[in-house]
């Protein structure tokens, strides 16, 4: 998306200078006697309708430009993640970690302060930086103003050229349902986005969960939740993968020999999920599984 808004902008500054040219000749005609009246006021009406029709045209069709699948050979390159200062920053953080350390990557925690609210405060500020130290990452926390959360998200995701967005979610149930908000994050962020329910447990194990329609016919989320289950096994983590269906093939192969279960996927969960898995699916909605924006990750951590 990110770059179909860059080749909008760049149109249509071209559109300007060249309407800014036309009009210069248009008024210079009349003084060498080039132009008349008649001909100076069709110019100037081109000019205006010919902006007007260019930029509803690239508005109209810009938007329809298929947004192109992300690059996911250093997924973990920069490593976004929204930090809100009232709750616990670790597991999303050390998340974020394990997922940039695989890559050479970096962390960048970002608290966002929304229009008219209050920033944090000092004391607030320094317990996330001793959360964020202690885990021995050398980040410092950017706190940035705009005009909601997910603005802020989102344009620090463009400012930062980042590779991954990670952003916490709290829900009663063990998988966050992706509605509202966290949707829309999803739609306007320029790059996949990973949705975190922290739990309590130390992580040991990754289960990579696969419906039926991801397994069977897998689209960009089923990958991009393939490699982040891969960089989570490189950082030293066992790795499970759970699926209703086989797996289409080359889908789990950068997994390497991990283990794989063919069985209903919410029966095993019930019943086999421990505190201590790291539980990453592709973009699915709580409960059923089903699809959410083909960009988003939903990573459920307990």
């Amino acid at each position: 998306m990110a770059s179909a808004c860059g080749a909008t902008t760049d149109a249509a500054r071209g559109r300007l200078a060249q309407a800014a040219a036309t009009l210069a000749a248009t008024f210079v005609g009349p003084e060498i006697g080039l132009l008349d009246t008649s001909a100076v006021n069709a110019v100037m009406l081109l000019i205006v309708v010919s902006l007007i029709a260019s930029s509803a045209a690239a508005s109209f069709f810009g938007a329809r430009i298929p947004r192109p699948a992300p690059e996911a050979g250093r997924l973990g390159r920069s490593v976004l993640v929204h930090v809100v200062a009232d709750r616990d920053a670790v597991p999303t953080v050390r998340l974020a970690a394990r997922l940039a350390e695989a890559d050479g990557g970096v962390v960048r925690p970002v608290v966002v302060v929304g229009k008219g609210l209050d920033p944090p405060g000092e004391h607030e500020l320094e317990a996330v930086e001793h959360a964020v130290a202690g885990l021995g990452i050398d980040a410092e926390i950017e706190v940035r103003h705009d005009r909601s959360a997910l603005d802020g998200v989102v344009n620090a995701a463009s400012s930062h050229s980042s590779s991954l967005v990670l952003a916490p979610v709290e829900d009663e149930a063990w998988l966050p349902a992706l509605t509202g908000t966290w949707n829309a994050l999803a739609a306007s962020s320029p790059v996949p986005v990973g949705f975190v329910r922290a739990g309590t447990g130390t992580p040991r194990r990754v289960v990579l969960v696969l419906a039926q329609h991801h397994a069977s016919r897998p689209r960009p989320a089923a990958g991009l939740a393939v490699q982040v289950t891969a960089r989570l096994r490189r950082s030293g983590l066992e790795v499970l993968v759970v699926s209703e269906a086989e797996p289409a093939d080359g889908l789990v192969e950068p997994l390497g020999d991990a283990q794989l279960l063919v069985t209903p996927v919410l029966t095993w969960l019930a019943a086999e999920r421990h505190d201590a898995d790291v539980v990453v699916l592709a973009g699915g909605r709580n409960g059923a599984l089903g699809a959410s924006s083909p960009l988003t990750l939903a990573v459920g951590a307990t």
